[in-house]
């Protein structure tokens, strides 16, 4: 049986009628949306025993969210990292605990947290368990993309992926990323993304993350100059003497199939180049607030056109993988602020763009699968 559901408002994001009061929505069996509009319409065209009627009260359904970066093979670290020292006293922590001890429950709590919240799709990084983890992906109800983070200095095998699960089917795409331009050497970066490139697929990069990043790329002193010269950069290494968008742009690591996550270091140069580049920003303010490295100048990239999208990053610097948390927290900080709806954007419709994905997720329509999200609740009076 068909299940009609009613809420206070619908934000469908749907072109010319993003918004309905008193919204209602026909699921069908098959777990597709069938029909969406008003409780008023739907209440007459759809009744009992064609559906049955669950009302969800005063809530605000959003699409189903896309999280576009997080880190679910560290899940198991949560609450266990130093927090509110900056960079370096994290780093220091996480590198402490074995990041290679991850139990597969551990995986399957965290895919299962984000199916709870809605989530519709995850973007997810992994160096250490690509297999366990895309198994896990696989396995679950989200719809993924799993980068393989590429780290160090070594030649790029020219097989680098592993094969998908068998039973991935659609549900799971995968391709390459660099970690960031202090732990991954720039001919490893140039060769990962070229062979994205080749077959159009999506590359990442953690980018201008925090002040030790700066420092390093431009002096090539710091933490870092001890922790990675001679170890996963070489010893002999040489300071580009950029910002670290400079240093991606000279790499030719930008482009509008670039996903350049954090991104809070920037000046006005780097915003310009990121614009110019194609490149979308996705942007982790509670990770970044945790860890003490700032926020992101998200009202300067909003003013340059520069295309933005929200992830949690992961529970190493989080305390949940639900991207509509991220929404909570950073909205009330933004002067200008954006009205809803475009907000909304950054984790419905410009992942779905970036991710090829637009076709099954980022608007509540009919056809489309039927993962909703609640709109948090210190969200609902914020202008449209």
């Amino acid at each position: 049986m068909a299940t009609l559901l009613r809420a206070r408002r619908a934000l469908t994001l749907q072109p010319g009628r993003p918004v309905i009061e008193d919204a209602a929505l026909v699921v069908g069996e098959d777990g597709l949306i069938h029909d969406v509009g008003t409780w008023k319409r739907l209440q007459k065209s759809w009744s009992f025993p064609t559906v049955c009627v669950q009302d969800m009260g005063e809530v605000d359904l959003v699409p189903g969210p896309l999280n576009a970066h997080t880190h679910l093979e560290l899940s198991h670290t949560l609450g266990r990292t130093r927090l509110g020292q900056g960079f370096g006293a994290w780093l220091k922590s996480l590198l402490a605990l074995d990041l290679h001890d991850i139990s597969p429950a551990f995986l399957r709590d965290a895919c299962h947290s984000m199916t709870l919240a809605g989530t519709a799709f995850v973007a997810d990084v992994t160096s250490r368990h690509p297999r366990l983890v895309a198994e896990t992906l696989a396995r679950s109800l989200l719809d993924a993309h799993l980068f393989w983070e590429m780290i160090g200095h070594a030649v790029l095998d020219p097989s680098p992926l592993p094969p998908p699960p068998q039973t991935a089917g659609e549900h799971l795409t995968m391709s390459l990323m660099g970690h960031a331009p202090y732990t991954t050497s720039g001919p490893r970066l140039q060769a990962a993304k070229v062979w994205n490139n080749h077959r159009d697929l999506p590359f990442c990069l953690h980018l201008a993350e925090h002040d030790e990043e700066r420092e390093f790329l431009r002096h090539g002193t710091g933490i870092l100059a001890g922790m990675v010269l001679g170890t996963l950069l070489p010893a002999d290494w040489t300071p580009p003497g950029t910002s670290s968008v400079a240093y991606a742009k000279a790499l030719q690591l930008l482009d509008r199939r670039t996903l350049a996550v954090h991104c809070v270091q920037l000046d006005a140069e780097d915003i310009n180049t990121l614009k110019t580049s194609g490149a979308t920003v996705c942007l982790c303010p509670r990770s970044n607030a945790a860890i003490a490295v700032g926020r992101a100048p998200v009202e300067a990239l909003r003013a340059a056109g520069v295309p933005l999208c929200l992830g949690t990053d992961g529970l190493c610097s989080t305390p949940s993988l639900n991207v509509l948390d991220e929404l909570a927290f950073l909205l009330p900080q933004l002067d200008p602020a954006p009205g809803l709806l475009e907000a909304l954007g950054w984790l419905t419709t410009e992942p779905a763009r970036f991710f090829g994905v637009s076709h099954k997720w980022g608007m509540i329509a009919p056809g489309r699968p039927s993962r909703l999200g609640i709109l948090p609740s210190s969200l609902r009076d914020a202008p449209l």
